[in-house]
């Protein structure tokens, strides 16, 4: 059981999208609980908050991770499936309770808002324009120089 947070983000996965979240949260200052049933190298340490080692999608999981008191919910596993299945339970057990998930494809984020989630994030979609803008508009550090040099000018 976990300690009886309250107002903390639960973040189901502990792959690069799980890892990349807990840091920038936990970095933030917000109180987290990792889900996750094999994580990566098996490096738990690494987690801000506590680490729960079992499959996010379990009722008992769940609510063991305080979701009745949860701000939200990060559903980032690697499997689209996966995240599915957080997204049922999760909105199951708490109608309220923000969902984020992860897909990796269209059809993927078409389901995972049918099932519940109040947000969908593509990393191939938010890579894609993130690299369209540092390209269009580079950051001062390190590309300044470059960038003077080429002139980015629309066809």
């Amino acid at each position: 059981m976990i300690d009886p947070q309250t107002d903390h983000f639960i973040i189901c996965g502990y792959g690069r999208a799980g890892r990349h979240a807990a840091r920038d949260l936990g970095l933030a200052g917000m109180p987290c609980v990792v889900i996750d049933a094999d994580p990566p190298g098996g490096d738990r340490a690494a987690a801000p908050g506590r680490f729960v080692e079992a499959h996010p999608a379990d009722d008992d999981v769940l609510a063991g991770a305080g979701i009745a008191r949860a701000r939200a919910v990060i559903a980032c596993m690697d499997s689209d499936a996966d995240n599915i299945f957080v997204v049922l339970t999760a909105r199951g057990l708490r109608p309220d309770v923000l969902i984020v998930a992860r897909a990796s494809s269209e059809d993927a984020e078409r389901k995972l808002k049918r099932v519940g989630a109040d947000c969908v994030v593509s990393p191939e979609e938010t890579s894609g324009s993130e690299i369209a803008r540092v390209a269009l508009h580079p950051p001062l550090a390190g590309a300044t120089a470059r960038a003077a040099e080429i002139e980015v000018r629309p066809r």
